[in-house]
């Protein structure tokens, strides 16, 4: 998977004098993304804060928006923010995606 970092360019004239601002973008192959707490046991109406991160191939932290995403709906939901809320018994899988 590559993301690549939008950045936007902005210039202005002054009296004579044009600025221009240089941006070097470049983008990064993510290497892995480790997600904690790993497998995890709650009871029903409990919730479970996860949180993630992701690497690129030299190991540095590269900033991604997340999407959180439940397998199966009907063991679970989760929020944006990575709340996980048990709604019944069974098991299920919590993905994320990244861009």
């Amino acid at each position: 998977m590559i993301f690549v970092k939008k950045f936007y360019i902005h210039s202005a004239i002054i009296g004579l004098f044009v600025l221009f601002n240089t941006l070097d973008v470049r983008a990064f192959q993510v290497s892995s993304v480790d997600v904690t707490p790993a497998d995890t046991t709650v009871t029903t109406g409990e919730t479970v804060q996860y949180s993630a991160v992701t690497t690129d191939t030299s190991g540095t932290p590269v900033d991604t928006t997340v999407a959180w995403a439940v397998l199966d709906t009907s063991i679970g939901s989760i929020d944006q923010s990575g709340l996980f809320s048990a709604l019944s018994a069974g098991s299920t899988n919590i993905g994320r995606n990244g861009r």
